[in-house]
C-alpha cells in the first residue's frame, strides 16, 4: 500500500479510503490512486477490507434476462450511479423463475452484498423471509409496490398499458389483439393485461379472450401471435404488443404476408427501444423511462445503505404516436393523429 501511496503522491490513509470509503475521496484523487494500483499490480484484501468497513461495496441486481435491451438499459442506469460511488455490481438472471430468483437472493446475501435491486414485486415467501431476516436494504423495480413498506422505483404498468389501449380505441379500433408476456410468471405482464382490459371495459368494448395471446418476448413469438390473429375469420384491426420486440415480430409477419401496416392493421408496442423510431413504418409505442428508473433505484438504494429512509418513486410513461397506427376508417393515411377523448 505504501508503494501505491508514493506513486500516487498521497498518504497511505488516502489509499485506504479509496479502498474502503471511495465516495469520500475526490474523483481525480481516486482515479490517480487507482491508476497507481494498476501500475504496481496492487490487489486489495477485499474480505479484510469488508470486515473493517462493515461493507462489501457491492450491490446485487437480479433481472429476468440480459437478452432484452430494455432490461440492459435499466441495468446500465444502476451501474452508472454505482460506479461514481465506488460500488461494484453483481448481476444475476432468473429467467422469470421464482425458484431461481430465490437461489440468487440467497447467494448474493451470502456474499454480503450491501443491498439488492430486484425486478417485480411478486416472489416466493421464502425469498421475502430471507430479505427481512437479512436486514439488507433492497429496492424493487419495473412494478410499483404500493402496499408494503418496501422501497420501490417504477412506473405503473397497468396505467401505461391502459393509455395505449385507450389510444387505439380513440382511433376507432374495437377488435384489438393483445400480445401479452407470460402472466403466470410475470407480474408486470399481469398488470399490463389488467390495464388493457380496464380500457376495454370503460369503453364498453367486449373482452374477447380469443384476442389475447401470451408469449415470451422474442421476435419469433411476435410473428406467431400475428399469424394467429391474421388466420381469424374476423381478425383484429389493431394489435397491441407489450414489448417492442414482439411488435417487431408482428410487423415482420405482416410484411411477409403482404399485410399493410397501418392500412390493413395497426401495430403498437411497449418500451420505445431505439429501433422503434427507425422501423418503416415507425412504431407507435409506450415510452418507458428505463435508464432514469435504473439511476433512481440505485440512488434510493445507496441512501438506504447510508441509513436513509425507504422511498417509493413513481415515474411516468408516454404514448408515442408514430406511423404504425392509423384511424380505423382512415386506412389510406400513413400517420395517425389521435383525436381528443
Amino acid at each position: 500500500m505504501a508503494d501505491v501511496a508514493t506513486l500516487a503522491g498521497v498518504s497511505v490513509a488516502t489509499v485506504s479510503r479509496v479502498l474502503n470509503s471511495p465516495s469520500l475521496v475526490q474523483p481525480a484523487t481516486r482515479k490517480r490512486v487507482q491508476a497507481a494500483m494498476a501500475r504496481t499490480g496492487f490487489l486489495r484484501n477485499a474480505i479484510a477490507g469488508s470486515l473493517a468497513a462493515r461493507r462489501s461495496w457491492t450491490v446485487g441486481v437480479i433481472i429476468p434476462t440480459i437478452t432484452n435491451p430494455i432490461l440492459a438499459e435499466s441495468t446500465r442506469g444502476i451501474a452508472d450511479v454505482l460506479d461514481t460511488r465506488g460500488y461494484h455490481l453483481l448481476i444475476g438472471t432468473d429467467d422469470y423463475s421464482s425458484d431461481r430468483e430465490l437461489e440468487l437472493i440467497r447467494t448474493f446475501l451470502e456474499r454480503q452484498v450491501d443491498g439488492l435491486v430486484l425486478t417485480g414485486i411478486t416472489r416466493k415467501p421464502q425469498a421475502e423471509r430471507l430479505l427481512r431476516a437479512s436486514r439488507r436494504p433492497f429496492v424493487t423495480t419495473w412494478e410499483l409496490d404500493r402496499r408494503r413498506g418496501y422501497a420501490s422505483v417504477s412506473f405503473d404498468n397497468g396505467i401505461a398499458a391502459r393509455s395505449m389501449t385507450e389510444t387505439l380505441l380513440r382511433l376507432g379500433h374495437r377488435r384489438i389483439g393483445f400480445v401479452s408476456g407470460l402472466t403466470r410468471t410475470n407480474d408486470r405482464s399481469r398488470a399490463r393485461l389488467r390495464g388493457h382490459r380496464a380500457a376495454l371495459a370503460a369503453a364498453g368494448t367486449p373482452d374477447d379472450p380469443t384476442l389475447i395471446q401470451e408469449m415470451s418476448f422474442t421476435f419469433e413469438n411476435g410473428r406467431k401471435a400475428m399469424a394467429a390473429f391474421l388466420a381469424m375469420a374476423n381478425p383484429p384491426t389493431a394489435v397491441f404488443c407489450v414489448s417492442d420486440i414482439l411488435a417487431v415480430g408482428a410487423r415482420l409477419e405482416c410484411a411477409d404476408r403482404g399485410v399493410r401496416v397501418p392500412a390493413d392493421v395497426s401495430i403498437a408496442g411497449f418500451d420505445d427501444l431505439d429501433l422503434a423510431s427507425h422501423l418503416r413504418p415507425a412504431l407507435t409505442t409506450v415510452r418507458v423511462p428505463t435508464y432514469q428508473m435504473g439511476r433512481l433505484a440505485a440512488e434510493v438504494l445507496l441512501e438506504m445503505i447510508g441509513g436513509g429512509p425507504v422511498r417509493k418513486e413513481e415515474l411516468q410513461t408516454e404514448v408515442v404516436i408514430r406511423d404504425s397506427t392509423a384511424p380505423r376508417h382512415s386506412a389510406s393515411e400513413s400517420s395517425a393523429v389521435v383525436p381528443g377523448p
